[in-house]
């Protein structure tokens, strides 16, 4: 029992009492950042963000109107509205070719010339090599004619094959839409026939021979 030692009132009190006291600066001060801060919170606006103040004078009816035309119309440059003009126009053109492309004559003709073989299909392949072969022989008066008549063979197997196609087609045409003209298809047809398969557009929709 001697080891401890008896607890003795009002020893820790006045420690306390002094803790708890306080300088009437720092009372004053606590009291001036309590109210700053109260009047921080309060200018504030609820949603966080500080109300936009007026420049201005407020647009007329007619300055509001003017200004929304100019954003919905923009004033463009000579550049900018011969940029708009060329894109439009190009817009046009590719939606025109779209609805000539889709017309009954003309899907028809494209797979009447996609499934079956064709000779001048082969045409253009064929003369480039003529046309080789007689400019490196072109010191051979022999080489020269035989390349003439090839090319004089070419054609008149070009004009034949294009004549039996294009009659052909034409009752072809006259059987499933015999309101529709052929008129201005003839070059068309030509034009396709002439082109390598694989480059055709629009593509071929059926393989050769398939019925169509």
């Amino acid at each position: 029992m001697g080891l401890f030692r008896p607890y003795e009132q009002g020893q820790t009190a006045p420690a306390n009492k002094k803790s708890r006291k306080t300088s009437p600066d720092a009372a004053e001060s606590a009291t001036t950042e309590s109210q700053s801060a109260a009047d921080r919170v309060s200018a504030e606006p609820k949603g966080g963000r500080a109300p936009s103040r007026k420049t201005g004078p407020t647009p007329s009816r007619e300055d509001a109107r003017a200004a929304r035309m100019e954003r919905l119309h923009p004033t463009l440059t000579k550049r900018q509205a011969k940029i708009a003009n060329r894109r439009a126009e190009r817009e046009a053109r590719l939606r025109n070719y779209k609805e000539t492309d889709s017309a009954p004559e003309r899907s028809l003709l494209r797979d009447y010339i996609d499934h079956r073989w064709s000779i001048n299909e082969f045409l253009l392949p064929g003369m480039l090599i003529i046309l080789a072969i007689s400019m490196a022989g072109a010191g051979s008066l022999l080489i020269q004619q035989v390349t003439s008549l090839i090319m004089l063979g070419v054609f008149v197997m070009w004009i034949s094959n294009t004549a039996v196609f294009w009659r052909g087609y034409k009752k072809e045409l006259a059987e499933r839409h015999p309101k529709a003209s052929s008129k201005g298809l003839l070059m068309y047809g030509m034009n396709r026939m002439m082109t390598i398969r694989r480059w055709r557009r629009p593509g071929p929709r059926i393989d050769r021979g398939q019925p169509y």
